[in-house]
């Protein structure tokens, strides 16, 4: 249940930040992936998925865990402050940061990019 909640603020968070970009930057990429499939929200679903857990390993150097056994493993993502109590979700934008971070703070969110 709490993952369904997490997944609905995303997709709420996602999509405001998205339509805030493309208002203010025309021509401006900016989607938010489905972190349960992989694939694009706002645009046409491509070939490829987007693995958030691999991206945020790769990406962001996060250390990850194997679970399970047989075909119920899976990949676990270590967050540095939070553990295994995190959960990874992406958007992708061409918007510059002042943009996103503009974004953000009207949607009500506290964060200053690094």
């Amino acid at each position: 249940q709490i993952k369904d909640e997490l997944l609905e603020k995303f997709l709420r968070l996602g999509r405001f930040v998205c339509d805030f970009v493309r208002e203010r930057e025309k021509g401006c990429f900016a989607d938010l992936v489905d972190p349960c499939s992989g694939y694009p929200v706002l645009t046409e679903r491509g070939s490829t998925m987007y693995h958030e857990v691999s991206a945020m390993q790769t990406l962001l150097r996060y250390k990850t865990q194997t679970v399970g056994s047989g075909t119920g493993m899976c990949t676990v993502l270590i967050h540095p402050e939070w553990g295994e109590r995190c959960y990874p979700a992406s958007i992708i934008t061409t918007a510059s940061a002042d943009i996103v971070e503009a974004a953000l703070e009207a949607y009500g969110w506290d964060a200053t990019l690094a």
